[in-house]
């Protein structure tokens, strides 16, 4: 009787261990994917193709920054902050062209330079 009891009482520590770890994973997670979305490096933030891409963005102040966005081929200058999106201008391709950043690397890149050029393997990257 008390081996029972014993072996039960081992069994529920057991799974609650299982379920701390689960929950401590989950919000990790989750803590992840919020970081991301700030840093802008969810799906939406990534390019993503489609008829709307992000060319640039640059913060101005709290909550408040200025992109330039190309939408079906036109290329617009947008006032973002929390509240609203201003059109500042429309501005020529020869504009946005000449002045614009290298193109973002993509996530594999990224993600070899954060292991140090390893592969999933561990071996180095030739």
């Amino acid at each position: 009787m008390a081996g029972e009891l014993a072996q039960n009482v081992s069994l529920g520590v057991s799974i609650a261990k299982v379920a701390g770890a689960l929950l401590v994973v989950l919000a990790l997670m989750a803590l992840l994917a919020y970081l991301l979305r700030k840093a802008g490096l969810d799906q939406r933030g990534m390019g993503g193709g489609g008829r709307i891409q992000v060319i640039e963005s640059r913060m101005i102040a709290p909550k408040k920054h200025v992109s330039i966005v190309r939408v079906a081929g036109r290329f617009l200058a947008l006032g973002v902050s929390e509240a609203q999106i201003t059109l500042l201008a429309e501005l020529a391709p020869e504009e946005v062209e000449e002045n614009a950043p290298a193109p973002a690397p993509a996530f594999g890149g990224l993600l070899r330079r954060a292991m140090g050029g390893r592969t999933a393997g561990g071996e180095d990257q030739a």
